[in-house]
């Protein structure tokens, strides 16, 4: 992850942060506050970001890097299990689909 990439990750999650403790929020029925944890880099473009709560428990956010020329930016989702179930087919499946993709690389020319 470049330098850059990483300070844009960590003011996003600290953006994430302030505007998750907000009282008036949406489902924030405890009144929590959230802070940047622990950011842990997966690649050169996504991470996992673990956010502390007032309450003491925690929160994991999957966030991406979206490379768009102009103007880059992080996109994310708090994880939970519905995001995890079969997630281990993805791999088999993405290899399913390079192997298609690379045949139609010799197409006709």
């Amino acid at each position: 992850m470049t330098k850059e990439i990483a300070k844009a990750l960590y003011e996003k999650a600290t953006d994430v942060a302030f505007r998750y403790s907000h009282n008036e929020r949406s489902n924030n029925f405890s009144n929590e506050t959230f802070e940047v944890g622990e950011i842990e880099p997966l690649s050169a473009q996504s991470a996992l970001v673990t956010f502390r709560k007032s309450s003491g428990k925690l929160g994991l956010a999957h966030f991406i890097h979206v490379n768009m020329p102009k103007k880059p930016f992080w996109t994310y989702y708090f994880l939970g299990s519905q995001h995890l179930i079969n997630l281990d087919k993805i791999p088999d499946k993405y290899h399913e689909v390079e192997i298609h993709n690379f045949k139609l690389n010799f197409g006709k020319e």
